[in-house]
């Protein structure tokens, strides 16, 4: 192969070139996709252009809606699922989930229902080729993989923040746009087809819902208890397939064994597939650090590169867009803040010990003794109650500000996704305020003589007060933020 070749190979924009014009319509089972003529007469709004893909999961149409005059694909899911009784909950409750989503690196879902006895989505089309197609024209170079590498990774921990797994991570599914940009397809849909690949066929050809080489173990073991590490397990796969063109199986080879890569990234992928899913990245944002990290380190020692060497001896990119730089980190996305659980928790478990005091302190009854009668003692279950109601109120005065000073590490932490923070550091302090108030009590009886339990109750039901208008304050800011979004 000739260094031109060879550049042309690596090239992002020549390979999307060389894709668009493959074969992007082979079929991997027995469903066979409706016509054209069909899919349009279930979707006469739409002007229907082609097929272009369809496998397990159904077949998808480029088509272009009028009104918007926007292309938009055309997700059609296999017949046989609407039979399911289940189903169509299951569907709805999924596919509204799945179009909250709102991310720059994930398909958008426009809409979605039944149409001719076959269920459907509507999706944002993304005009490019997916990485299977991209790597079937040439292995990717290790910095364009690593480039990509991150901003799969912050899609991935969008949705998973919105308590969403893919479940089927794979290069079909890694949409690459004319910009290198890319776009995850079917996000949840192994989910909306079943909650149990093992209990789930697609076409009657007993296909699973995700694809062996690439799920977790746990996704085959014990399905029930796959979690957002498996699309890390997924993504591990992917990007070791990136660098050597082979799959993770059995005893593998390290990435640096057939790529120019560090020590570095070896230690990068074999974390990703680790098999016992508390071994591996507990967060897509961990595995998106240390790729950049590795990227920058990489570089710094000239390793990794696989660069052209322009005029004059200038490294540049694969692309040949300029010098060769580790990816930006893009902006963060939009994520909806909320009141943080504990902060609010805190001030009710101080709330209601500050209650039971003031039912400790407040005459509850008057019993009457005639003249030089000594009252009669209390009765024995009125003396554990109110020693249980004290037990319980010392309590809440230690838990509380316990509570509340992690809701304040937590809200620091959070970059603004968390708020309540005057909330939480009044309640970490109302214990001190009480003492406090409790001594000036002390002082103003010594001075006016008043009734013991009107004052102390109105020093509490003071900086009770003052708590809930805080509290009332972070709701109001709470419900601002959300018309607002």
């Amino acid at each position: 192969m000739t260094n031109s070749e060879s550049r042309d190979q690596q090239n992002p924009e020549r390979l999307l070139r060389m894709a668009q014009g493959s074969a992007r319509t082979s079929n991997a089972s027995g469903f066979v996709p409706p016509t054209l003529e069909s899919v349009a007469g279930w979707f006469p709004e739409l002007t229907i252009d082609s097929l272009i893909g369809r496998g397990g999961m159904g077949a998808v149409y480029l088509a272009r809606q009028p009104k918007l005059d926007r292309p938009v694909a055309i997700k059609i899911l296999p017949p046989s699922l609407a039979q399911d009784p289940t189903f169509a909950e299951r569907f709805a409750r999924e596919a509204r989930t799945l179009a909250k989503l709102s991310h720059r690196h994930i398909v958008k879902v426009f809409d979605f229902g039944e149409r001719g006895g076959v269920p459907f989505l509507l999706l944002e089309y993304v005009e490019g080729s997916n990485l299977r197609e991209l790597m079937q024209m040439g292995r990717p170079s290790p910095a364009e993989a690593l480039r990509l590498i991150p901003q799969i990774c912050d899609a991935l921990a969008y949705a998973h923040a919105q308590g969403i797994v893919h479940r089927d991570v794979k290069p079909e599914n890694i949409l690459v746009d004319a910009q290198g940009d890319v776009h995850i397809a079917d996000f949840g849909i192994a989910r909306l087809l079943g909650d149990d690949p093992r209990e789930v066929t697609l076409t009657g050809t007993r296909e699973r819902v995700g694809t062996p080489h690439y799920m977790a173990p746990e996704q085959i073991e014990n399905p029930a208890s796959v979690d957002h590490r498996a699309d890390i397990f997924g993504l591990g796969v992917v990007l070791y397939e990136m660098l050597t063109g082979k799959l993770p199986l059995g005893r593998f080879d390290p990435p640096s064994a057939d790529a120019d890569v560090s020590s570095r990234v070896d230690d990068i992928v074999f974390r990703s597939l680790e098999r016992e899913p508390a071994r591996r990245y507990q967060a897509a944002s961990e595995l998106k650090s240390d790729v950049l990290s590795a990227w920058k380190e990489g570089f710094a020692a000239g390793v990794g590169q696989a660069a052209t060497t322009g005029a004059g001896g200038v490294r540049t990119s694969p692309s040949g867009r300029g010098p060769e730089s580790p990816p930006a980190e893009p902006a963060p996305e939009p994520v909806p803040s909320r009141l943080s659980k504990r902060a609010v928790g805190s001030f009710f478990w101080l709330l209601g010990s500050c209650l039971g005091l003031v039912l400790l302190w407040m005459p509850v009854g008057v019993t009457v003794s005639g003249p030089g009668e000594a009252p009669p003692p209390p009765k024995v279950i009125n003396q554990v109650l109110m020693y249980a109601v004290m037990a319980i109120s010392l309590a809440g005065f230690v838990g509380g500000p316990f509570l509340a000073s992690r809701a304040v590490r937590d809200i620091v932490s959070s970059r603004g996704r968390l708020y309540g923070l005057r909330l939480a550091v009044l309640t970490m302090w109302l214990p001190a305020i009480f003492i406090l108030d409790a001594v000036l009590a002390g002082l103003i009886q010594s001075v006016s003589k008043p009734t013991t339990p009107a004052v102390k109750a109105l020093s509490i039901i003071a900086v009770l007060a003052l708590d809930i208008w805080i509290l009332t304050s972070e709701v109001r800011k709470y419900r601002r933020q959300q018309a607002q979004a």
